[in-house]
């Protein structure tokens, strides 16, 4: 092989080499740039993922507070009620007990003797 052409060979595999070498600088720029835009994609979405748990927590702690408002609210109301069925269960009784002696005293009037028969005057 002759001296020029060998010359020539060695001279496009260093000039390859130094087109390599300058590629592999831009491909490792552009990797450091993508790594970058990685790291800082990452810090966003931590800081939305804790401002999302943060908003969570808020609103778990106001549904927990509406939920202990309501069991509040129906204890009161089961309460309430409670109470006027025992009135009204007292009141049935008392009915009933004077029921019972309003038939007492008109089975001892019929016993005496007395018409069946009101007269009307």
């Amino acid at each position: 092989m002759p001296f020029s052409v060998l010359f020539s060979v060695f001279g496009m595999g260093v000039a390859l080499m130094g087109l390599q070498i300058r590629l592999s600088g831009q491909v490792r720029d552009q990797i450091r740039g993508v790594h970058g835009e990685v790291k800082d994609l990452s810090s966003r979405i931590e800081r939305v993922e804790e401002r999302l748990n943060g908003r969570i927590d808020q609103v778990r702690d106001e549904l927990n507070g509406r939920i202990d408002q309501v069991r509040d609210e129906v204890k009161s109301v089961r309460d309430e009620l409670g109470g006027r069925i025992d009135q009204v269960s007292g009141d049935i009784k008392e009915v009933r007990g004077e029921v019972v002696f309003i038939k007492g005293h008109l089975s001892a009037v019929l016993a005496l003797g007395l018409s069946k028969k009101v007269e009307t005057p």
